[in-house]
């Protein structure tokens, strides 16, 4: 979940208020362990890595992510819902 003190908007998806940390907690607790670990890490990293290597990082992680069973369950989800609109 993102807040306006870490620059990000503060709206939560599927919340209309969104932003209190009440909210974050189902999106929080809904992410696949792995990928968790991953954003803690970089965010981690973020801190004391220059741009262009954090970025090289940020995309080999990305690719980690993707090969993941829950990603392609997770797209395979979304093309469901979307056929049946």
């Amino acid at each position: 979940c993102r807040t306006l003190s870490q620059g990000y908007p503060a709206y939560t998806p599927g919340h209309a208020g969104g932003g209190g940390a009440g909210d974050c907690r189902g999106e929080r607790a809904s992410q696949p362990p792995k990928a968790t670990r991953l954003t803690k890490r970089l965010m981690k990293m973020a801190q004391r890595t220059e741009l262009k290597d954090f970025l090289e990082i940020c995309a080999c992680f990305q690719g980690m992510s993707h090969n993941e069973p829950e990603h392609l369950d997770a797209v395979n989800r979304m093309l469901e819902a979307m056929a049946r609109k």
